[in-house]
């Protein structure tokens, strides 16, 4: 009877003892799932935050890009006034006449700038390129083919400085390409004022 209850105590103790260590083993797995999740929501998060700072540094390269534009567009108009300036210094009289730069005054028409001459002076586009001592060659749908001192090269409607769009009829706001009579008639303008 006493070896009886002896072996009953020692059962009862095993069978405490793997009862607690299964409530502990339960705990620790619990304990590992809620971790689990606060890891994976902490991952989320920043994956979201990563995100949102790509959006933001896309935005800032596009304003930068921007500011760029607007700086060349700044220039070219510093540039002309610049010129117009030393032309009305030089000969009062004969650059309130031929506007600036040989391009046509805001009274005139592109037709009376164009046979004047095909010297476009130095160009300064809006995406800051700058062509010196440009001729006119020829007009086309989308821009104009300029001779320089790097050579022969064709510059669109969108990069040429405001006054040159609008002595070629180019207006940005819709951004349609010069019609094939408009083309003809800047030919022959051209054509005229190279003495062809």
């Amino acid at each position: 009877m006493n070896n009886y209850m002896w072996l009953l105590i020692v059962f009862g103790l095993c069978g405490g003892g793997y009862y607690e260590y299964t409530n502990l083993q339960t705990q620790a797995s619990a304990d590992r799932q809620v971790l689990k999740l606060e890891l994976q929501g902490k991952i989320d998060q920043l994956e979201k935050e990563k995100q949102a700072l790509e959006a933001s540094n896309q935005k800032l390269t596009q304003a930068q890009e921007e500011s760029k534009t607007q700086m060349a567009f700044l220039a070219a108009q510093a540039d002309a006034a610049q010129k117009a300036l030393e032309m009305a210094t030089k000969s009062p009289a004969s650059g309130a006449n031929s506007g600036i730069g040989g391009l046509s005054s805001p009274g005139s028409t592109p037709a009376t700038a164009a046979t004047s001459s095909n010297n476009l002076g130095t160009i300064a586009t809006l995406d800051g390129k700058t062509f010196p001592n440009s001729e006119l060659l020829k007009v086309d749908p989308n821009g104009i083919t300029i001779k320089c001192t790097s050579g022969i090269t064709k510059v669109g409607f969108f990069a040429l400085p405001p006054e040159l769009q609008k002595r070629f009829g180019f207006d940005p706001k819709n951004g349609a390409a010069l019609t094939d009579a408009q083309i003809e008639q800047y030919e022959a303008q051209r054509k005229a004022a190279a003495g062809k």
